[in-house]
């Protein structure tokens, strides 16, 4: 199994942080920007293990898994903007 390496931007990590503190979204549009915050690898960043994201999240390690090959094959936009062509 290929391994996905997560390295966000510090734009990338602040747009995440900022996503997750706001209370008016609903659990689901949170669970992605904790999954890439969790997975990232860049300076100064915690990596987790799949294991333990899945634990806190409450996400299976597959869809972990097809977020991070969404990031690093498709890019940031289409992991948390699907559908969409550019960031609004």
């Amino acid at each position: 199994m290929l391994k996905y390496k997560v390295t966000l931007t510090k734009e990338e990590r602040d747009e995440l942080i900022v996503l997750t503190k706001k209370r008016d979204h609903p659990v689901s549009k949170i669970k992605k920007p904790l999954i890439l915050l969790s997975c990232d690898e860049g300076e100064g960043a915690k990596k987790h293990k799949n294991q333990e994201i899945s634990d806190i999240v409450q996400v299976r390690k597959k869809t972990i898994d097809r977020i991070k090959k969404k990031f690093v094959e498709e890019g940031f936009d289409a992991v948390m903007y699907p559908g969409k062509s550019k960031r609004i």
